[in-house]
């Protein structure tokens, strides 16, 4: 998935829960789970990762998705942003293998690894994989508002 979607949720589930706590950390890092269980496209590939393309898309997103978090968020920013950090660390860590060597070698890291990659495998055509992040984000949004 973008990392759009991902920081969102994390903002909104901080903002919610008010507060910097390990159920914060915890519900952002299962938010990237679910979120990663929509079928979406994504730009990361294995055999490929970060042509020019992807890096554009990438930091596309992260414009939108920073907008977006300024905007829905600005009354408790530090706190978004906690939470967004939490809500994104488990892609800047699987990408992150430079500086993270040793992550390939954790047993829960294994674990995770193998989940994202079987619900990876499924691939929606472009529109429906940004639709679907889309809708995600707007349902968020809803739930931030109104519940």
């Amino acid at each position: 998935m973008l990392p759009g979607p991902h920081l969102i949720a994390g903002a909104a589930i901080a903002t919610k829960l008010g507060s910097f706590s390990w159920p914060t950390i915890v519900l952002a890092l299962l938010s990237h789970v679910i979120l990663d269980a929509i079928p979406h496209a994504d730009t990361v590939e294995a055999d490929n990762p970060f042509n020019k393309l992807q890096i554009i898309i990438i930091i596309v997103d992260l414009i939108i998705a920073v907008s977006i978090i300024y905007i829905f968020f600005r009354d408790n920013l530090a706190l978004a942003c906690f939470g967004a950090f939490w809500g994104l660390s488990p892609d800047f860590i699987d990408q992150s293998k430079l500086i993270f060597p040793a992550i390939k070698q954790n047993k829960y890291w294994k674990i995770f690894h193998h989940y994202h990659a079987l619900i990876q495998s499924i691939k929606p055509n472009w529109f429906i994989g940004i639709l679907t992040q889309v809708v995600a984000v707007i349902l968020i949004l809803i739930w931030v508002y109104y519940f």
